[in-house]
């Protein structure tokens, strides 16, 4: 994966994932009320986020492998009368049906049931290229060390790369 890809991605996530801890901890002291479960979730989902960008940018296995599961759990967002699901934690470029576009910087993590709102499915479109980045569309199977996606640092092709 291309350096600034992943600096982009990662720093995304990093910025997203903080956003969405600082953004819980907002709500929770202005009164707002939600399940235990659903606060521990947003607080892990922004953990998570953070470290995966950090290690991301740091070029680490595991960074690429925390960001996979952030950027693709990223890619839809449904909402119907009985359900809804959204979850940001960086940029997003929502294309929706009914045609909508929404473009920002987020970080938000909602699960509703029972809701009274119109029908909507969205895909993310930075969180499907990024995702698709990070499978390693585009690269030759030389340019990807198996288990982790990326050459060793100075490590000629074809030489085993360590794993971080």
């Amino acid at each position: 994966m291309a350096t600034v890809v992943r600096r982009v991605v990662g720093g995304s996530e990093v910025l997203g994932g903080t956003l969405l801890m600082a953004n819980v901890l907002w709500q929770i002291r202005r009164g707002a009320t939600a399940p235990d479960w659903l606060i521990v979730l947003a607080v892990l989902a922004g953990a998570a986020s953070t470290a995966g960008g950090v290690l991301l940018w740091r070029e680490r296995c595991l960074g690429r492998q925390i960001s996979l599961i952030v950027q693709a759990l990223q890619i839809l967002r449904v909402q119907t009368s009985r359900f809804g699901y959204v979850f940001v934690a960086g940029v997003q470029l929502n294309v929706t049906v009914p045609l909508r576009l929404q473009f920002g910087f987020f970080g938000t993590l909602s699960l509703r049931w029972h809701a009274a709102s119109p029908f909507m499915v969205g895909v993310n479109l930075f969180s499907l290229a990024a995702t698709m980045a990070l499978l390693g569309r585009g690269l030759s199977a030389s340019d990807i060390e198996p288990g982790c996606g990326r050459l060793r640092p100075g490590a000629p092709a074809g030489t085993p790369a360590s794993r971080d």
